[in-house]
């Protein structure tokens, strides 16, 4: 999340970064994004 959201980086170029796929980049920020949103009650 905080590679694509703050960073700037795209979801190929943090999967590159983390050698990981694009689809593993896409299901862990959707993760984060559901995690952040519960944490602060949304």
């Amino acid at each position: 999340l905080v590679l694509c959201s703050v960073e700037g980086l795209s979801q190929a170029e943090a999967a590159a970064l983390l050698s990981i796929s694009e689809k593993a980049v896409e299901t862990r920020i959707r993760r984060a994004r559901a995690r952040l949103t519960e944490l602060l009650g949304r």
